[in-house]
C-alpha cells in the first residue's frame, strides 16, 4: 500500500478503569485471542488437507488446462459438496466451548 500524502496522527488515550472492568477485559481478550488461534489452526489443518488431496491437485491441472467454463462448472460441483459440511464445522467449532470466561 502507498504511502499516505496527506499528514495523519495518531492518538492514544489511556483508559480509566477500575480493578473489575480491567479483569472482565482480561478474561475476555484472552477468550477472544484463544477462540481466534483455535480457528485459524483448523483452517491452517484443512488448507493442508485440501493441498495434499488428488482431486485439489486434479483441479488446480484442468484449471491450468481447459476452458473456462467447464472448470466453472468442475469447482462449483467440487466446492458444493465440501462447502456446506465445511461451514457447519466451522460454526461448531466457533459455538462450542472455546470460550473460556
Amino acid at each position: 500500500m502507498p504511502k499516505s500524502t496527506t499528514s495523519s496522527f495518531i492518538t492514544e488515550l489511556p483508559v480509566l478503569t477500575g480493578s473489575y472492568e480491567e479483569f472482565i477485559l482480561k478474561k475476555r481478550f484472552f477468550a477472544a485471542k484463544q477462540q481466534y488461534n483455535a480457528l485459524l489452526g483448523e483452517a491452517l489443518k484443512r488448507l493442508e488437507r485440501m493441498r495434499k488431496d488428488e482431486r485439489y491437485g486434479d483441479a488446480r491441472e484442468l484449471y491450468k488446462q481447459e476452458g473456462k467454463k467447464k472448470r466453472q462448472k468442475l469447482f462449483s460441483i467440487s466446492s458444493q459438496k465440501n462447502m456446506s459440511t465445511a461451514s457447519m464445522r466451522s460454526r461448531s467449532i466457533a459455538s462450542n466451548g472455546l470460550i473460556l470466561l
